[in-house]
């Protein structure tokens, strides 16, 4: 069974729920804590499940797609899958500098070419050649095209 512990700020996703049979420990965000702290608060009965219908039974996995379905299609997206958005999120940590090591943890890989797989290549990556600019090998990919005497062409 999957857990919410407020007092560490941490969601503990079970074993048999993880692919890799190891259970996986999330710290919550401001705004995961503060949807999690909204739903308990409107709760009724006694459960122990956070998001719940208007009975107090716990949703499917099936309601939570058809309700994912009905969330693109009123904004307007074709062709995304509740599982894309880990691709996305792959890729806003590689475009925000994540070390590929931390990139690897946090999407719960145990081989980083996993994460390399789930990370796609954007334009705003092209910022890593500022950071490396003037510093080892980027010396010489600032320099390329240089025909000044005595410089790398």
């Amino acid at each position: 069974m999957n857990e919410v512990i407020l007092s560490r700020n941490v969601i503990v996703i079970s074993a048999e729920k993880m692919k890799s049979k190891k259970p996986s420990v999330k710290k919550m965000t401001k705004l995961a804590r503060a949807t999690i702290e909204a739903a308990i608060s409107k709760r009724t009965g006694s459960t122990n499940f956070i998001f719940v219908d208007d009975k107090g039974e716990p949703y499917s996995e099936n309601r939570v797609s058809v309700a994912f379905g009905r969330a693109c299609k009123a904004a307007k997206i074709k062709d995304l899958r509740f599982h894309d958005l880990k691709h996305d999120f792959a890729t806003l940590l590689a475009e925000s500098d994540v070390e590929s090591f931390k990139r690897q943890h946090l999407l719960d890989h145990s081989d980083p070419r996993m994460s390399g797989k789930y990370t796609h290549w954007s334009p705003s990556m092209l910022n890593a050649i500022v950071a490396i600019e003037g510093k080892g090998i980027g010396t010489i990919l600032s320099q390329e095209g240089n025909t000044e005497e005595g410089q790398p062409t």
